[in-house]
């Protein structure tokens, strides 16, 4: 069974980030909003809050820096979004126009409803991504 090209699409508009077409000046801000199956949940709608906060300088390389918060909302009657906290950094590399570090914490907690029994699930995920190729 492969991907059609609908799901692929939809794989990487998520992944990506969206720059706008526009100067970014330190603060500005830019939304998205994709939505998308996932396995056990159904289909999640997912408003991605972008934001450039500066340039760092890393091993005399300038890097752009972001801050990305997500908001996340549950389209099945089953499942509720009982509390999200969290936001991503990611380092870009305008230069090269490579990303070449991401740091992300989010906190999720899932309620469940099956017949009479409700339940919670509570997911944190913390994840850091570099780039061997990165400075």
């Amino acid at each position: 069974m492969g991907l059609d090209e609908k799901t692929v699409q939809q794989t990487f508009a998520q992944e990506a980030i969206l720059f706008p077409i526009r100067t970014l000046d330190v603060g500005s801000t830019w939304s998205s909003t994709a939505r998308a199956p996932v396995e056990g949940l159904g289909d999640i709608t997912t408003t991605t809050t972008y934001q450039y906060v500066g340039d760092e300088t890393v091993d005399g390389i300038t890097l752009s820096k972001f801050k990305i918060t997500p908001a996340f909302q549950l389209n099945e009657a089953s499942r509720a979004l009982a509390r999200q906290e969290g936001d991503s950094t990611l380092w870009f590399d305008r230069r090269r126009g490579l990303l070449v570090r991401g740091v992300s914490n989010q906190l999720f907690e899932i309620k469940k409803k099956e017949e009479s029994r409700e339940s919670v699930q509570k997911n944190t995920v913390k994840t850091t991504i570099e780039f061997s190729d990165a400075p």
